[in-house]
């Protein structure tokens, strides 16, 4: 049996972890992205954005027209497009970007964002308040708030069964 301080205990963190789970629902993928991710203009060259990711430690780019995301561009893409057809690096960036690119608003759910990272492939979200690419989800954002979704689960299970 179950004493009671320690079901006031799994009480208090079940509510806490209820409340910022619906906190982050309600902000959508706006409160799990990363507010600065490495962006170029479709004129860079190969070279450029390879040593632009070199200096930033990113793993990709995201092509804009000003404020408008219109591309992204992966290590991957070096590898496949780039560097195992041997072209030259003196090519702009937006002849292997991958285009149009799948974005989604600041406010969209989580769930629906995670969806269709899944259903799609993608591993790398731009988020746009209208048109203005403000940010960026990645898998990995997605697999840090995991845990806590979890906890909750496991929690309303235990609550249940006493």
């Amino acid at each position: 049996m179950v004493e009671d301080e320690e079901l006031e205990f799994l009480r208090a963190r079940m509510g806490k972890l209820r409340r910022m789970m619906a906190e982050t629902r309600a902000g959508g993928v706006g409160l799990i992205m990363k507010t600065d991710p490495v962006t170029v203009e479709k004129k860079y060259t190969l070279f450029q954005v390879a040593n632009l990711m070199k200096e930033r430690d990113a793993s990709f780019v995201i092509v804009v027209e000003g404020s408008r995301p219109i591309g992204i561009v992966t290590e991957k893409d070096f590898v496949r497009k780039v560097i195992a057809q041997r072209m030259n690096f003196d090519v702009a960036i937006e002849n292997i970007m991958s285009a149009p690119v799948i974005t989604v608003d600041k406010t969209t759910d989580i769930g629906v964002a995670t969806r269709l990272m899944i259903e799609r492939r993608i591993r790398r979200l731009p988020v746009v308040d209208g048109d203005i690419l403000v940010g960026v989800i990645t898998a990995r954002d997605v697999l840090n708030i995991t845990p806590k979704a979890i906890e909750v689960k496991n929690y309303e299970r235990i609550l249940k069964d006493i």
